[in-house]
């Protein structure tokens, strides 16, 4: 157990030590960069197709929260019809 107690993965020391981060003790600043282009491609992603999904499935809804219209930021519909 004590040998294994100082280990951690790649992943949790590159994102423990934060973009900002200049000491390369332990990993490259190619392996940072890289993580850090996956990782933002990977969530920003993720946030887009959760977007999508709730504008095509509720996208009623949104006139009721946001009665003075909606913009929407998806390609290719540059503004609500209501507007």
């Amino acid at each position: 157990d004590a040998y294994r107690s100082g280990m951690d993965t790649l992943l949790n020391l590159i994102f423990n030590a934060g973009r900002e981060n200049t000491d390369y003790t332990y990993f490259t600043a190619e392996q940072q960069a890289d993580f850090w282009a996956r990782y933002d491609a990977a969530t920003l992603g993720l946030a887009q197709e959760i977007t999508d999904y709730c504008l095509e499935n509720y996208g009623g809804f949104r006139y009721e929260v946001f009665p003075q219209g909606f913009h929407d930021r998806r390609p290719g519909r540059s503004a609500d019809p209501q507007v």
